[in-house]
Formats: structure tokens, sequence, C-alpha cells
């Protein structure tokens, strides 16, 4: 490399080539360990570095210090507010595509900028575990010849969830049934359309009319009249309890019939009690578990402070077929909005390949796209309130695992002690976390067009389809089970769990119950195993 340049003489000769357009000047220089010279130039604010020019420049200085290992870098020479927060709200918008933010201010102080970022409240373990502040001052650095402080502040309801559910609001007829044959059986006359019971079976001191089938029909009574001068009334009724006695006698003597019941449709269930005047108890006798029913009433609160509807009108009826909720479905959005995945260089223990080789793939795998996925839960059935704390997923194209999609998840309820203990997620790792309406919109786009896999998948799935179905999203892929694979092609000396087929595979398992691990040593054990599928192999759940 030519020595004698000087910087004023490099300088010089840069601005000359450049026909003084850029007013360049030498700011750094840094010789790396294998030889590589970075230099930085400043340049004028207010002027654009094209890339022609930028080429010409870079070029311009190999040749003056005859030395191709040379590398030029260019940042602004002056920097003023307006022009930092141009630049930030470009980065952002282009590297985090899913994060709602907006820029406070930007201040200066001597050569220091501080620039204040406001993001939705929702996002900020997002926000904090991709090092937004970090990056954004990298690379405000890499720009400007100046010094930056980046400041976080978190807002609520910045995020527009209507976006989400754009549909819900215009086609409210989604959560209603019509049955017909309506055959009144108690109460005032009992209309012919029903809500859906999930998401109204709380609502206090409100009339709702639901429809269903009956379960737990129970025929009880009220207490007793106690009669006047009855000086030990516990007694008394503990003595009237040991005596049979016939309808006519129980009501003469103050007792009111009441039926408890619950009452199930396809979403949910509510319990619920009538008191049925004289003449309609015998109609009320014959209904039975299974019965199809409509009622209305009101919503209270029973001795436990739990929902229970005091049913006022309640009729036969014949539910449509078929007997399933109708959900109008949302599509895929064009953008990650709550979880943005990430790419994976991702190295497989079957072998090392250079990037010259063609890396061999099973014929199972060639030319399909699979999303391999595993969820930690409040519990083991997502049809008894249990839900979604953690989805851990990467996407394998080829053979190869190429992105990673990960994210806890607010269930909105707590997370029991026997759970936590499992996957050591507590409730105070999930509050700022997405609720499922949100993570789950974002994985629908990241399924979209995959096959998707787990171990003992089963498990996984069937949260995916109460919880997508709750957040109205349809997961319809293709679904495939390595557990059966495993079943199949490894001879386990213990048992079939993923550590111990991991293990005889020769693949690393480490932080087991984390969803992300999980799935990754799940894609590792599926890559491994697909050289062996025969094409009679079945070890699909959902195909």
């Amino acid at each position: 490399m030519n020595t004698k340049g000087n910087n004023e003489q490099i300088e010089d000769y840069l601005n000359r080539i450049t026909n003084n357009t850029y007013n360049f000047q030498f700011k750094s220089a840094k010789m790396e360990e294998d030889g590589m010279v970075n230099i930085v130039f400043k340049y004028d604010d207010g002027t654009l570095l094209s890339p022609e020019d930028k080429t010409l420049v870079r070029n311009g200085a190999k040749s003056f210090l005859e030395d191709d290992r040379v590398n030029v870098e260019f940042i602004k020479n002056f920097v003023d507010e307006g022009a930092v927060e141009n630049f930030v709200n470009s980065y952002i918008k282009d590297k985090y595509t899913s994060i709602k933010f907006y820029v406070k201010n930007v201040t200066k102080q001597d050569n220091v900028f501080t620039v204040t970022i406001v993001v939705a409240d929702i996002q900020a373990e997002y926000v904090k575990s991709r090092k937004l502040k970090e990056d954004v001052v990298k690379n405000l650095l890499s720009n400007f010849d100046a010094e930056f402080v980046v400041a976080l502040e978190f807002q609520e309801n910045m995020l527009d969830f209507k976006k989400i559910e754009t549909k819900e609001t215009v086609k409210i007829e989604v959560n209603q049934i019509v049955v017909t044959n309506v055959v009144p059986m108690a109460g005032k006359n009992t209309p012919n359309t029903a809500l859906y019971i999930r998401g109204n079976n709380k609502a206090f001191d409100q009339e709702k009319t639901f429809c269903g089938h009956v379960k737990g029909w129970e025929m009880r009574f009220t207490r007793p009249k106690i009669p006047e001068g009855e000086t030990n009334p516990k007694k008394f009724l503990d003595e009237y309890r040991k005596k049979e006695y016939t309808l006519e006698e129980r009501l003469a003597n103050g007792q009111r019939v009441m039926f408890r019941f619950k009452l199930e449709d396809f979403t949910d269930g509510v319990d619920c009690v009538i008191f049925p005047k004289k003449g309609e108890i015998e109609k009320c006798q014959s209904i039975i578990d299974g019965d199809s029913i409509i009622l209305s009433g009101k919503i209270v609160k029973d001795y436990y402070d739990m929902p229970e509807l005091r049913v006022e009108s309640l009729a036969r009826c014949t539910l449509p077929e078929p007997w399933e909720e109708k959900i109008e479905y949302l599509t895929e959005k064009p953008y990650y909005e709550f979880v943005e995945p990430e790419h994976m260089v991702y190295t497989d223990q079957v072998g090392l390949f250079s990037m010259s080789e063609e890396r061999p793939v099973a014929p199972f795998l060639k030319g399909k796209e699979f999303v391999v996925f595993d969820f930690e839960t409040t519990g083991l059935n997502a049809y008894s309130g249990d839900k979604i704390v953690e989805i851990g997923a990467v996407k394998v194209i080829d053979g190869a695992i190429v992105q990673s999609f990960r994210t806890l998840v607010n269930p909105e309820r707590d997370i029991p002690a026997e759970a936590s203990a499992v996957h050591k997620i507590f409730k105070a790792d999930v509050i700022g976390a997405p609720k499922a309406e949100q993570a789950l919109q974002d994985f629908y786009k990241f399924t979209r067009g995959s096959i998707l896999v787990g171990y003992n998948v089963g498990f996984d799935y069937g949260f995916l389809d109460k919880q997508g179905k709750e957040c109205r999203y349809l997961f319809e892929n293709k679904v495939f089970d390595v557990y059966k694979m495993a079943q199949k092609y490894v001879k386990s000396k213990t048992n079939y769990k993923l550590k111990n087929i991991a293990k005889e595979l020769g693949i690393d398992l480490v932080n087991a119950h984390s969803a992300l691990f999980d799935t990754i040593a799940t894609a590792e054990v599926f890559i491994k195993l697909a050289w062996k599928m025969q094409p009679t192999d079945n070890f699909w759940i959902k195909s």
C-alpha cells in the first residue's frame, strides 16, 4: 500500500474526481486482522451521494492507495434534528415492520442527539428482545458524524384492534343460531334466534337467549315453609327431609319445583335453573338429557358467585343442521403485525457441505415447505379452558431450517404452578406478550402454504384448532406426526419421548420444554428420519 499519501492528499484526490460535489473529509481508518483497511469519509449533508459516485470513490481510493484491500464507507458531515428523525423513521419502518411506533422528539445538546421513540406498550417485550435501542444507535453512528442516545417510551392503546376484526362488527349474525319447530314448555313466548353461548355466558344482569342440548337435567325443590311458632327450624327441616312426599304435598308445604341443568352448544356451556309454574311442571318433567331446547333468561351470580342463567322461558326446538359453529374466518394479513419471524442459518448434524456443493435432500422433503411447531400451555386440555402460553416454530424448506417464529402468549388467565414447574413460564413473563388473537394472526401468516409438523402433534394441533377458531383463523393445513415416524424407524431403549429419540439419533436437546428448542430438535429428527420414509408410510393426522 502506498503510505506516502496523507489524509489531505486522498481527500483532494477524491473531491477532484467527483468535481468537488461532496466535500469529502477523512474521518478514520482501521486495518482489520485480515489486512482489509476500512476508511470512513464524511460528506456534506443535503447532497445525494449516488451509487455511481460511491463506486467511483471506492475504486479511486483503491487506485490512490495502490491496494485492492480497501473498503470505503460514507457518513454525512452535517446533521440536524430533522435529518435524524427522518432516518430513524425510515430505518424502523423498513427493518421492524411489525412495530407500531412514532418518533416523539429529537433534541441536541453539544454534539449529542437524544431520540425519543414511543412504542405500543403491548410490544414492549418484543422491542427489548430485538434490542431496538442498540440497533438504532449503531446505525445512526454509521450514517452520521455525531453521538446518539435513544430513549424508549411505551404507550397504551396505540394498536387499533378493530383492524383485526373488521368483519366481526358488520356481520353480527355470524354469532347467532336460528332454530325451528319451537314448542313452548315454560314461561312466556321464546324467540327462535339464539346467541352463541361463548362470550355471552358471563354477561351478568343481562337478558340472553341460548339454544343447545340439555345435560344433567335434575328436578329439585326449594325448602318447605317453616310453620309459625316453630322453635327449632333446623330440627324441623332435618325431620322433613327424612320423609317422602308427593309433588302435591310438597307444593302444599310451600316448596317450589326447580330444574337445574347445563345447556351446551358447540361453543361453550352455561349452568341454568328454572322455576316452572304449577301448570308447566309436567311438561318440564318430560325433558331428558340430550334434548334440544331454546331458552331465555337473565344471567345472575349463584351462591358461589359463578354465572347462572335464571330461565324465564323454555321451549323444545329443532336445531339447525349441521350443528356446528358458523365462523366467518379472517384472511392472511399482508404483513406481520405482532410477531416477526427471524431468518435462521442452521447447520444440520447430518454433515457439513460447502456453499458450492449441493446439499442432499430426502425425497419426501424436496420441493416442500414445512412448519415444525410446538406449544407450551397452561394445562393439558384445550377444550377445558387451557390456553397457549408460548409458540415456537421453524420453517423447513427443501430440508433446510430457514426461519424461526417465537413468542410468549398472554393466556389472559392464571398459569397453574404445576405447568410453570415444567416450562418455567410464569404469569409475570406473559403480561406484556401478545394475546392469542394477535400471536395467532401472525402464526397464521407464517404457516400459509406449509405442512404442519410436530412431535405427538395431536396435542399441539388440538390447541391450534381450538384457539385458532376462537380467533377466527382456520388452520386447514395438512398435519404430520414425527412421533409416529419415530415409532417405526427408531428402536428406543427406553420410551419415545422426544429427548430419548433425539439422543438415539445423536441430536442435542437443550432447554427441553422450551417451545423453540423442542421445535428445533423435532425438526432435526424429522429431517434425519425423512431419509427412511417409504411411499406407503402414513404418519399424517390430517391430510
